[in-house]
């Protein structure tokens, strides 16, 4: 269960110069995330970036309706919306009335951030969210790296990694690791150039936007090898390895597996000239850049 993490603030119409984000209560209870989208296209296509569907919430068996959220490209758009819909009834569902409020968690990025581990495809759940693409990769190199430490860490939480597979995560990457070229040479001169198909690089974080402010995360990179066994020896050899003098590596077996739930992941992330970089064997082979995903 996902829960209603991005809650609301009141349940008056939005007024707030600002908000963009809305949540919408009281939606029939056997919609779905198309059924929404639909709704809201009829009047309001091409006025927002994101939506989330979410289920009623199981633990409310008085509550029967489903909800969503929804970010509008303007907060002129967000309260023109919320003035035609506030407490009218749907031809669905007319004994109910729509509530609209002001989300706590605003904005494309925060809620990108928040959500974006439900892409992958790979979690039992109901909900899949829209995320406008033009909107997507408008994200700061920040909010891209937020994004991906962020689903990281819910992955996290919800299971353990797996016990193996073909892609492994490098953390504690040297300082002097500052690009994708430059890490899949060392990775290269490991033993292990042309035994993988997918590279992405995640670089390290600095505190603020100067060049001379302190590092405070090391550089990570996650790898698709072409097989497990691959993988295996990967951990085996590079695991606790001391490289430049930098903290001891961390390689172990990633939450995101396989060749196509990694490029769909950051192939959501691209932005040319971006920090976050990232190689397949196919963009090799046909000649095309780094950050375009086929």
């Amino acid at each position: 269960s996902t829960g209603e993490a991005g809650g609301e603030n009141t349940t008056t119409p939005p007024e707030n110069a600002t908000s963009t984000t809305l949540i919408i209560r009281n939606l029939p209870f056997d919609w779905d995330q198309r059924k929404c989208q639909e709704f809201i296209n009829k009047d309001h296509g091409g006025e927002y970036d994101y939506l989330l569907w979410f289920p009623p919430k199981k633990s409310q068996r008085i509550n029967i309706s489903s909800y969503a959220f929804v970010n509008f490209l303007t907060p002129e758009l967000a309260q023109r919306f919320s003035s035609k819909w506030h407490t009218k009834s749907l031809a669905e569902d007319p004994s109910n009335s729509i509530s609209i409020a002001v989300a706590k968690v605003q904005g494309f990025a925060a809620n990108y951030i928040q959500y974006n581990h439900l892409l992958d495809g790979g979690h039992e759940t109901l909900c899949h969210p829209f995320f406008a693409e033009e909107s997507v990769n408008s994200l700061s190199e920040e909010e891209q790296r937020q994004a991906v430490e962020e689903a990281e860490k819910l992955r996290s939480k919800k299971r353990e990694a797996p016990k193996e597979g073909s892609t492994v995560v490098i953390r504690n990457l040297p300082i002097s690791f500052s690009g994708l070229d430059g890490t899949q040479d060392w990775f290269d001169g490991e033993g292990f150039k042309g035994q993988y198909d997918f590279f992405a690089f995640i670089p390290s974080k600095k505190r603020g936007s100067k060049e001379s402010n302190p590092v405070v995360g090391l550089a990570y990179a996650f790898v698709n090898l072409v097989s497990v066994e691959a993988a295996k020896e990967c951990i085996e050899k590079l695991h606790n390895k001391i490289v430049e003098g930098s903290e001891p590596l961390n390689v172990v077996f990633a939450n995101l597996q396989g060749y196509e739930v990694c490029a769909k992941h950051f192939g959501g992330l691209r932005e040319p000239g971006g920090r976050i970089e990232t190689w397949t064997s196919k963009e090799s082979e046909s000649g095309a850049t780094k950050t375009d995903f086929q």
